[in-house]
């Protein structure tokens, strides 16, 4: 399909990844069709659609990795030939005849090397963009903190750190075959990386989308 593109948002929770996927799906990107409701603190929604969000969670479970329990021992995850066929059939599921299409989940920053090695089974390798949304450390800390996900902020220091870290793994062996953009959340509100990242779309953006008001952890 002519001009296809993929993108993948990838960022600790917590970091701005939300507003990023918002931002690209009202501005004619899609990030999916079914997505969780809404919540007290991501207002205007995650934008992120649940068949990645749940095969994220199967990865991550079957190397004991839960989520939701904050841990900082996670390790990494090697994916089998059912699962791999698993990830091609939700992969070709979304691309047939979307144009530009994508997906946020924080998880996939621990599964990303999952995906690519997808991608490229599929051939569509070529069409993958990565965007990476770095936000403050002390801020994700402590909107994690705010939250009630964790009882001390080192620990949210470690969190980020960690998820950092297997980006950079699962993304070392495919830099020179993907375009990578990294922005800041920090930047992006004020409006600093905003063309940038309308520029590595190559769509127009609706700036209204982004509120500062939820600039949570600040």
């Amino acid at each position: 399909m002519a001009n296809k593109r993929i993108f993948i948002i990838l960022g600790m929770h917590r970091s701005g990844t939300s507003a990023v996927a918002g931002l690209l799906h009202t501005s004619g990107i899609s990030m999916g069709f079914t997505f969780r409701k809404p919540l007290e603190q991501n207002p205007k929604g995650f934008f992120e659609e649940e068949l990645f969000r749940q095969f994220n969670d199967i990865l991550l479970n079957k190397v004991g990795y839960n989520v939701k329990e904050w841990r900082t021992d996670y390790s990494g995850v090697v994916a089998d030939y059912l699962e791999i066929t698993t990830g091609i059939k939700i992969i070709k599921s979304f691309d047939h005849n979307i144009r530009s299409w994508g997906w946020k989940d924080p998880r996939t920053c621990l599964t990303i090397d999952v995906w690519l090695k997808v991608l490229r089974s599929c051939g569509m390798l070529q069409y993958t963009n990565i965007i990476i949304v770095n936000r403050s450390i002390k801020a994700v800390s402590k909107s994690l903190f705010i939250r009630g996900n964790i009882v001390d902020l080192n620990e949210g220091e470690k969190l980020y750190k960690m998820y950092h870290q297997h980006i950079n793994i699962g993304l070392s062996n495919y830099r020179n075959k993907i375009n990578i953009l990294t922005i800041s959340y920090e930047n992006l509100i004020k409006g600093n990386d905003f063309n940038r990242l309308e520029s590595f779309c190559d769509v127009k953006l609706d700036k209204n989308f982004i509120d500062t008001s939820l600039n949570h952890g600040d």
